[in-house]
């Protein structure tokens, strides 16, 4: 089967029958940065039923999505509980083209928007990411360097090759200053991160956090990359409020390491052909100088 004759609606039912559930009806969802998404409702419930069709630059990782899952749930139950995947039932995936795939719990609720999330949902998701940082590390593999693309000064690219450089040749002089202060903030005490815990990777229900998605880019740093996460495609607004339920974090490092995030969007940018996703970089990147005078 090709891509463009297969049935997916009836490969997720086939993929969630196989793993021993009654399927009464299969519903798309959003597709996401590494996998097409379905609804399942089942005689036990709701699950989502996820298969990989990554995007450029991306690589699905629904075993470790799992395993940190798996340990957060001990501390909070705010998450899509895992049910199985590919690495667990490896002849399943003959279902779904040979691909990658993952079958969880749904979580009700509606995905959170700049607009929908308050500052009591961000201050819920603080507790949350606190719980998640006081997991164990062991077996989620990953630094920022492998997760993040063109996060100058984190990997190996050249600031001034960098897609924003081109946009913005303005601000690359100050950025380039700032080198050793971010590469500084990178190397604190590694934990487990989301690396990705923005508005969109939030289910919202009733006005409360129901539950955070996709840790397809969970790696290991210091815990202000999350929060730097946060500033770069929440806005900075966010930040203070997730913090009063966290704890402690410094702020500056914060600020330092929300440039190389916005370079890894911004090049994300270009590579997707998404322009405004280009000058909302330009703004979070300007506004975060500023601090620094």
């Amino acid at each position: 089967m090709s891509d463009a004759t297969t049935d997916w609606i009836a490969a997720a039912r086939s993929l969630v029958t196989a793993l021993g559930y009654a399927v009464e009806t299969v519903t798309s969802l959003r597709l996401m940065s590494t996998s097409r998404v379905w609804r399942v409702d089942t005689d036990r419930g709701p699950l989502v039923a996820r298969v990989a069709f990554p995007r450029p630059g991306k690589t699905p990782r629904f075993a470790v999505d799992a395993l940190v899952r798996h340990r957060l749930a001990k501390l909070d139950t705010r998450l899509a509980q895992p049910i199985s995947h590919h690495d667990d039932r490896p002849e399943l995936s003959s279902l779904v083209e040979g691909r990658a795939w993952a079958v969880d719990s749904f979580i009700e609720g509606e995905d959170g928007t700049r607009e929908t999330v308050d500052a009591g949902i961000w201050a819920e998701l603080g507790v949350l990411l606190a719980k998640l940082h006081s997991i164990e590390t062991e077996g989620v593999e990953g630094i920022a360097a492998t997760r993040l693309q063109q996060a100058w000064p984190i990997d190996d690219s050249d600031l001034s090759d960098h897609p924003f450089a081109k946009v913005a040749p303005h601000l690359t002089e100050r950025i380039s200053a700032l080198g050793p202060a971010i590469q500084k903030a990178a190397s604190g005490t590694a934990v487990v991160l989301h690396g990705d815990p923005a508005n969109y990777n939030l289910r919202i229900q009733g006005g409360r956090l129901a539950g955070l998605i996709d840790f397809n880019d969970t790696f290991l740093g210091p815990p202000a990359w999350d929060f730097a996460w946060i500033a770069a495609y929440a806005g900075w607004s966010a930040v203070p409020t997730v913090l009063s339920e966290y704890g402690s974090v410094r702020e500056e490092d914060i600020q330092l390491l929300t440039i190389p995030t916005a370079l890894h969007s911004a090049s994300r940018a270009v590579l997707l052909d998404q322009p405004d996703r280009m000058e909302r970089m330009i703004g979070i990147i300007e506004t975060t100088l500023a601090e620094f005078g």
